[in-house]
């Protein structure tokens, strides 16, 4: 299997619960998929497929990644047409193919597909195919229309099931599955009504989540106490919240660096220290911190394969 996860967010400042509904807030995501192998394909032509089919996912304000309700985009590419034309001192190969992306849930129902057909030549039949697939624009409006269609299918589909996504993450939660539930919920658009439920949820569990996480960002800075490295130092010890167990430590080690800064060293630590705390970027980092907890929690679950998602 090969999927392409092109969330990005930096896990930064993990402190206050207070969110605020933004567009930065929610997405529609697409588990983008293709084959380890396909028919007349290598490795490197499938790769250069999967990177139009994020170019027509992000012109169209789509996210690639995994979500817990799973839906998926894949293609299928076919060679129909191969000839080599003779002449001259070199002949030259054509080949004819179509492409059809679909997009499916998980659970199999499909939500729609669309189909384009391209031509592709080449000193080899490699190039032919190679030219085929650089042929195919993503900013193609065939593309835009299955897209925009597809996404109000899949908000439409988040409408009906909103509550009962809420409901089944509340389950996640009483279990300590905190991860799990935040990834749930923020798979749900921010355009859903009940969207502004899910943030009230998510803030309440990511301060549960919080004293997890301290501990790792003070293992940081610890490690960039010791070397000196007051960048590294400043942004670890912003991620711990004053709400940890672990944040008087924090402040214990903040005040036995003071005694060792220089009057330079002392400006740049209360820059940085500025820098992370402008209420403006805390907002938005808070919402990157949830997104990369949603992130990551799906990458380290690869039990989606192209096959079962054809099926």
């Amino acid at each position: 299997m090969r999927a392409l996860f092109c969330i990005t967010a930096s896990l930064i400042i993990l402190t206050a619960p207070a969110f605020s509904q933004s567009q930065e807030a929610a997405d529609i995501y697409l588990g983008v998929f293709s084959p380890e192998q396909m028919d007349g394909l290598n490795e490197s032509q499938l790769g250069k497929i999967n990177t139009k089919i994020e170019q027509i996912c992000s012109l169209s304000g789509i996210s690639s990644g995994y979500t817990p309700e799973g839906f998926a985009i894949y293609p299928v590419f076919e060679i129909y047409e191969d000839e080599t034309v003779e002449g001259g001192m070199q002949n030259v190969y054509s080949v004819k193919a179509q492409m059809t992306l679909f997009i499916k849930q998980y659970n199999g129902v499909l939500v729609g597909s669309v189909s384009k057909t391209y031509s592709g030549f080449g000193k080899s039949k490699n190039q032919a195919v190679v030219n085929a697939i650089q042929n195919i624009n993503p900013k193609e409006p065939a593309f835009k229309r299955f897209m925009d269609t597809s996404k109000e299918k899949i908000v439409d589909y988040y409408r009906t099931h909103c509550g009962q996504m809420i409901d089944k993450a509340d389950m996640f939660a009483s279990q300590e599955k905190y991860d799990e539930a935040i990834a749930l919920l923020m798979s749900i658009p921010e355009n859903v009504s009940c969207y502004s439920n899910v943030l009230v949820k998510v803030s309440k569990l990511y301060e549960l989540i919080i004293e997890q996480r301290a501990q790792y960002f003070y293992s940081i800075a610890q490690t960039a106490y010791a070397s000196r490295d007051y960048e590294r130092m400043a942004f670890a010890i912003a991620q711990i919240s004053p709400k940890s167990q672990l944040y008087p430590e924090a402040e214990k080690l903040i005040s036995s660096m003071n005694e060792k800064f220089t009057a330079e060293e002392k400006r740049d630590w209360d820059f940085k220290m500025q820098q992370y705390n402008d209420e403006l970027k805390l907002e938005k980092q808070r919402i990157s911190a949830v997104k990369e907890i949603a992130k990551a929690y799906y990458q380290n679950k690869p039990d989606i394969t192209y096959n079962l998602i054809i099926k």
